[in-house]
């Protein structure tokens, strides 16, 4: 799990670095806790996650490549490195 109390306080932290002692923005402080979040998820993936993130994303882009390309190959070895991952 993640630990919220680290995260809420890198969030006020990066607010209070970057916009010092002006008055409290709601949107501001927003901007850097998602900064924070996606900090601390990124820290907790896998060399294997990111890879079958990109795996995904090129399946999902295979079906907008034009008719005159096979794309059976393609799908045939990302599919099977994808469930070679997850096993």
């Amino acid at each position: 799990m993640f630990n919220r109390s680290d995260i809420m306080k890198r969030a006020w932290q990066r607010y209070r670095y970057q916009y010092g002692r002006r008055q409290f923005d709601r949107s501001n402080f927003a901007y850097c806790l998602r900064c924070a979040w996606g900090k601390a998820i990124r820290a907790t993936k896998t060399m294997a996650d990111i890879r079958a993130d990109a795996i995904r994303y090129e399946l999902a882009t295979l079906e907008t490549r034009s008719f005159q390309q096979n794309i059976e190959p393609r799908r045939r070895m990302l599919t099977a490195e994808l469930a070679a991952l997850a096993a």
